[in-house]
């Protein structure tokens, strides 16, 4: 089934930090020492989603979006 769902139950340490399952590491195609961008939604002026995409692939959107408009040579 597609959707939205809830994939594991996590604990965060003294330190802040999480284990993302194996699973969901596999599923998700997330690979050793890969750096994830942590993308989260405000409602009311609170957190309401927290999620995880990778780095590069972010990277690459936000060029793909906003590159042409930095390639335009501004008026002097």
């Amino acid at each position: 089934m597609e959707g939205c769902r809830v994939e594991a139950v996590v604990t965060l340490d003294s330190r802040g930090q999480m284990v993302l399952p194996k699973e969901v590491r596999e599923t998700a195609g997330f690979g050793n020492a890969q750096k994830l961008a942590v993308v989260s939604w405000l409602q009311d002026g609170k957190v309401c989603c927290v999620s995880l995409q990778r780095a590069d692939d972010l990277a690459e959107a936000v060029r793909r979006r906003y590159g042409p408009l930095l390639s335009v040579s501004r008026p002097r």
